[in-house]
Formats: structure tokens, C-alpha cells, sequence
């Protein structure tokens, strides 16, 4: 159930108020940080993940409806930040070891991070185009 002072919060957040910004960084900061270690964060990359919710938060306040607290919305919030940033993190080791693999074989990688042999022989996969049966 949403608080009184939490209902404000997101209405002044709504409205774009930089102390409401202020504010439910300041409420929210500590929680945020411990999620994200605890969810697997490294102490080198927690702050730019907690950046990372807060920055999502804010763009999304819009979408919170107060079913459930505003903390526990923004938890959901940092899971699945992070989450993105284990994928990205994931997809980057593989491009990087792809590139390093196949140097000797005519492989290189281009200044938006593809992977060129041929004719797109290691598109990266967020790039391919799938086709449904209905639609060639």
C-alpha cells in the first residue's frame, strides 16, 4: 500500500521537481547500493549500476501505479537493471573473445562493436532480423 508521503514524492517526481530528485536519492541511495551488491554487483561497478536504476527509476516514474510500495518497486527496478548489465556484460566477453579469436582469420570489428568476415558471417545477435513463416 502506498504511503501518504510516498504519493507525493512520485507526484512531484512526475512533475520533473529537483528536490524531489534530491529526496528520493537520498531515501533511496543506501537501499539501492545494498541491493545491487547483494544481487551480485562488484564493488568496482556499483555505483554506475545504482546510477543506472536511479536514471531508469526517474524515466519510468510515470509507469508506477502504488500497488505495492516505492521501495519495492524500485527493487524490481535494480533487478532488472542489473540483469541488463550481466547480458551487456556477457555479450561484450563474447565479442571480445570472438575478436581476439579469429584475428588470424580476416576478422575484425568495427567502430560500432560488429564482428565483419564475408558476407555477415558474426552480425551480433540483437541485430539479426527474424522472419515469421506469415512474413517473409
Amino acid at each position: 500500500m502506498l504511503r501518504l508521503d510516498e504519493a507525493r514524492l512520485v507526484a512531484q517526481l512526475c512533475r520533473g521537481e529537483p528536490e524531489a530528485r534530491s529526496q528520493f536519492y537520498r531515501r533511496y541511495h543506501r537501499d539501492v547500493l545494498g541491493w545491487c551488491r547483494r544481487l551480485g554487483c562488484g564493488l568496482v561497478d556499483l555505483e554506475d549500476a545504482a546510477q543506472d536504476v536511479f536514471e531508469r527509476a526517474l524515466d519510468r516514474v510515470g509507469t508506477f501505479r502504488g500497488d505495492s510500495t516505492l521501495g519495492r518497486w524500485l527493487f524490481g527496478m535494480t533487478r532488472k537493471v542489473l540483469a541488463n548489465h550481466r547480458r551487456k556484460a556477457q555479450r561484450r566477453r563474447l565479442w571480445e573473445w570472438l575478436a581476439g579469436g579469429h584475428a588470424e582469420r580476416g576478422v575484425s570489428v568495427s567502430p560500432a562493436g560488429r564482428l565483419w568476415q564475408g558476407p555477415n558471417w558474426l552480425q551480433p545477435p540483437c541485430s539479426r532480423k527474424f522472419h515469421s513463416a506469415s512474413n517473409p
